[in-house]
């Protein structure tokens, strides 16, 4: 087995290890984490992965926490740095990226736990009918392959996107040439070659 993971000092991970040597108990929100050392909310976990998987963090969906292995860091800062320095806490409370505490004056935590459910406990049931999906996709080809040169349709409005797409599929499969105009009345589509 290889040397235990030990953070770059000053590093992302080393700073977020060292905040929960000083404060164990807190939690942190991957958005803090990102407004307080001004690294993309998206990138904070692939810097703090190496730290979670040694165990010095917790992740549960978007909070970190202190993790089983804080112990053998705060050991490590001791042994190689003497005690861990004497840095302000961060994040200082109530400074830019930190959310309002809640109203009951409590620090913000994740508003539920991961879902978890007793297989066991559910019935297999038999013989019970599939609902109806989604209804079947319109036959855009065959709808507009009716129309001859100089004819049109008439069509909602709302058609338009879809009849675009269609139009153009239409044009490469077929060769035939279809022209399309928003009106106020809807969206015309005609044969034009």
């Amino acid at each position: 087995m290889g040397a235990p993971y030990i953070p770059r000092t000053d590093s992302l991970p080393d700073q977020v290890c060292r905040y929960f040597v000083r404060l164990p108990d807190e939690e942190l929100l991957s958005r803090e984490i990102s407004a307080n050392h001004n690294v993309a909310v998206s990138n904070v976990g692939s810097n703090l992965k190496l730290a979670v998987e040694a165990g010095y963090l917790t992740l549960d969906g978007s909070v970190y926490s202190a993790g089983p292995n804080l112990r053998q860091f705060a050991a490590q800062l001791e042994q190689g740095n003497g005690v861990a320095e004497s840095r302000a806490p961060w994040p200082a409370k109530g400074g830019a990226g930190t959310p309002p505490p809640a109203k009951d004056g409590s620090s913000p935590r994740r508003a539920s736990k991961a879902f978890t459910l007793d297989l066991s406990t559910i019935e297999i049931q038999k013989g019970v009918p599939l609902p109806a999906g989604r209804q079947p996709a319109m036959d855009w080809p065959a709808f507009l392959g009716k129309l001859e040169v100089g004819d049109s349709y008439m069509l909602p409005a709302e058609a338009r996107s879809a009849l675009g797409s269609a139009v153009t599929k239409f044009k490469k499969a077929t060769g035939r040439v279809l022209s399309v105009r928003v009106m106020a009345e809807g969206c015309g589509v005609w044969r034009v070659e």
